[in-house]
């Protein structure tokens, strides 16, 4: 396992310089960096260096301070992570965003002119710039930066490892998943966890496929019911191929839209939901497409809700093609699973 360092840069007048070498040369510089200020001569040369060209006067204390966390940047080998606050690689100011990147090259030294500074050096290398708020990973990081406030720091917590760590495949291994932001923290969440959650609702959607098809329609009567719907009817078919397993009405007892329907002359819509609990790819998954869109004729509201719940484990282009052309909803096996955990229905059959 590599280390993990957090490495705080000069967030004032040097700060586009600093940023610019990062991002185009590779180069991560830290400050108290004069002339004849290099930290791997010693303490003593340092501090040589430091009342040589700068302040003679200050307190031994001070700059053996500086001294000692300057150190840190001898531990840092070639494959150890670096991650560098307020800075991105897209952004061109201090930002809520940070940049991990690999050290590539042991500690030099070499004064930056302009400054008369910042020589300190560790070379670095695979860049990733990330905003705070990404996902739940960069919001691990960002809630313990408060516990590295020092220039450098190397870290301890395991959880802020594991997060590097995992941003970095993330970012090797799958790009475009990279990139995108989860939008709230229920979704970061979902997304942290799903690595986890996928074998234990592939056994979910497995069992309800072994168990009968009333005990299936229990289950999806039950997912509704405790969620405010109330079955109406059940096993209605018109003898010419139109069939429909569940009705709900379409609004809970306890919502605003129940109440303005119940006090109008307006008829309610209904959910109508065909169930299939076929295995791996349907073929023939367009058939329960089908069989909701024979009985529209016979519903009585013209905005009623049409639904295929079906344990397949995707969907063809062709019912899809057709769900979307008479407004069907398509339901698969693995988000009807994660729908039954989300809203707490226990599936452990026995």
């Amino acid at each position: 396992m590599s280390n993990v360092y957090v490495f705080r840069i000069n967030y004032k007048e040097w700060y586009s310089t600093i940023r610019e070498e990062l991002l185009t040369k590779g180069l991560l510089r830290q400050g108290w960096g004069g002339y004849d200020m290099q930290i791997d001569r010693g303490y003593e040369s340092f501090k040589a260096g430091w009342q040589n060209h700068w302040e003679k006067d200050l307190p031994d204390k001070t700059m053996r301070s500086k001294f000692n966390n300057l150190s840190k940047m001898l531990e840092i080998e070639p494959g150890d992570y670096i991650v560098i606050p307020k800075i991105s690689s897209k952004k061109d100011y201090i930002c809520q965003d940070f940049v991990i990147a690999k050290c590539k090259s042991k500690y030099r030294f070499s004064v930056l002119e302009d400054a008369k500074d910042f020589g300190h050096i560790i070379e670095v290398e695979d860049c990733i710039s990330c905003g705070y708020q990404k996902n739940i990973w960069a919001q691990n990081i960002k809630s313990k930066f408060i516990a590295y406030q020092s220039p450098l720091n190397k870290v301890k917590s395991v959880t802020f490892i594991q997060a590097v760590e995992t941003l970095v495949k993330l970012k090797n291994e799958k790009p475009d998943e990279f990139e995108i932001d989860s939008p709230d923290i229920v979704s970061m969440i979902g997304y942290g966890t799903r690595t986890e959650r996928q074998p234990y609702l592939e056994s979910i959607k497995t069992t309800l496929q072994n168990i009968g098809n009333k005990e299936f329609e229990k289950v999806i009567g039950e997912l509704f019911e405790k969620n405010g719907y109330a079955l109406i009817d059940t096993n209605w078919f018109d003898g010419e191929g139109g069939d429909v397993d569940l009705i709900f009405e379409g609004f809970g007892k306890d919502t605003l839209m129940f109440d303005i329907y119940s006090s109008s002359t307006a008829i309610m819509p209904n959910i109508y939901v065909q169930a299939k609990k076929k295995t791996g790819n349907d073929a023939k998954d367009i058939i329960g497409v089908e069989q909701l869109i024979k009985m529209k004729e016979s519903i009585s509201e013209s905005n009623s809700i049409l639904m295929v719940i079906n344990l397949t484990d995707r969907f063809t282009e062709g019912a899809k093609t057709l769900a979307e052309d008479e407004g069907v909803i398509l339901v698969d096996g693995m988000t009807f699973a994660s729908l039954l955990v989300r809203y707490g229905i226990d599936v452990a059959f026995a």
